[in-house]
């Protein structure tokens, strides 16, 4: 990474040295180059798996990523199937997060979250070309460089997350990381993606549905790591309520 060209925005120190503008310039830049990365497509929902040295149908939400022995006959795709392996997907991480802190993660909890991704199912099963999904796309994972006063992405690295499906499921990680720090970058960021990739019908409900699935994703990671900085009462619905509530303002 240090040989890639560029800055690493989300160093401490190289962040200290960025006026407002910049970090203005740079979350737009982050915007215009993940549309760009979309533009990568493939025929159907798939992920990349080593023992088939190829992108197979995407796995049951229970099933490892890296232990699929053959490729799948057949798989979610756009449409019905594609939503309903997204909830699916959540609510297996919900269940795993609950098995590592019971009292974080409740009954309740994985109620409230299948409630939210019922009433936007039809929303996640608009059709749409399955594009090229970082799933950790944010600052921390890349370099940016500045060419005549303008921010661009000139290198984006921790790819091993990668999969084809809907491409605004890369919305939510940084989305969330600029409304921790200011909603206006978080703004800036999401206005340059949607001016070069405007989006298909039912984009707000599908925001909600892919920002559970990323908050899940993380939420499961922290339970099982005993990570926490918030509340110590605080349960999922109150971690992902939260950023469900302050990306509300920002959806068209």
């Amino acid at each position: 990474m240090p040989r890639m060209p560029g800055i690493q925005p989300d160093d401490p120190d190289v962040r200290a040295g960025l006026t407002a503008d910049d970090r203005a310039g740079i979350a737009r830049a982050l915007g215009t180059a993940l549309a760009a990365i979309h533009a990568v497509t493939a025929p159907a929902p798939g992920r990349y798996h080593p023992a088939a040295d190829a992108v197979v149908p995407l796995e049951p939400p229970d099933a490892s990523v890296w232990a699929l022995p053959a490729p799948r006959p057949a798989g979610p795709g756009p449409g019905g199937p594609y939503a309903r392996w997204v909830a699916d997907r959540v609510l297996a991480r919900l269940a795993q997060a609950a098995g590592h802190a019971p009292a974080a993660t409740t009954a309740a909890d994985r109620a409230w979250t299948a409630g939210l991704l019922a009433e936007n199912e039809a929303a996640t099963s608009v059709p749409f070309t399955p594009s090229l999904v970082v799933e950790d796309y944010k600052e921390g994972n890349t370099v940016v460089a500045r060419d005549g006063g303008t921010w661009r992405v000139s290198g984006v690295f921790d790819l091993a997350q990668c999969y084809f499906g809907d491409g605004e499921a890369d919305l939510p990680r940084t989305l969330c990381s600029y409304l921790d720090e200011d909603p206006g970058l978080a703004r800036a960021f999401l206005a340059a993606y949607l001016d070069a990739r405007p989006p298909r019908p039912g984009f707000s409900a599908r925001a909600a549905t892919h920002l559970l699935v990323d908050r899940a994703m993380l939420w499961e990671f922290f339970q099982r790591n005993r990570l926490r900085w918030w509340p110590e009462d605080w349960t999922f619905r109150d971690w992902a309520g939260r950023y469900l509530d302050l990306l509300a303002p920002l959806l068209p």
